[in-house]
């Protein structure tokens, strides 16, 4: 973990100095060309980094393990949406005081009179 840890500060710190170094030399616009001349070097260096290894076929997919994760996945992002959309816009406006009211006539969460 110390290694993954200084690795991302070390990855962050030389991403900001390079950026610093872009924009005293170059453009702007050559910001977004330091982040494709990582990703190319990314996708060329592995297959001399990493080992060679043949896939392993006694595993099987995780089915259960799916059945349980698919479902949470779907209500978080469900539920994440509709925290977003009543942030944006309420279906139902909180009013605390009773001269609150809508187009349409009083707020419908205050109690008629």
């Amino acid at each position: 973990m110390v290694t993954w840890g200084g690795l991302s500060v070390l990855g962050a710190t030389a991403g900001n100095l390079l950026a610093g170094v872009i924009l005293s030399l170059l453009s702007w616009r050559w910001t977004f060309v330091a982040p494709l001349a990582v990703a190319a070097g990314a996708l060329a260096l592995p297959p001399w980094l990493l080992p060679r290894t043949t896939p392993d076929r006694g595993r099987a997919l995780d089915l259960p393990g799916a059945r349980v994760l698919v479902p949470l996945l779907g209500g978080a992002t469900l539920l994440t949406a509709f925290l977003y959309s009543e942030r944006r816009a309420p279906a139902i406006p909180y009013c605390r005081s009773a001269s609150c009211s809508t187009e349409d006539g009083p707020s419908p969460s205050q109690p008629l009179r």
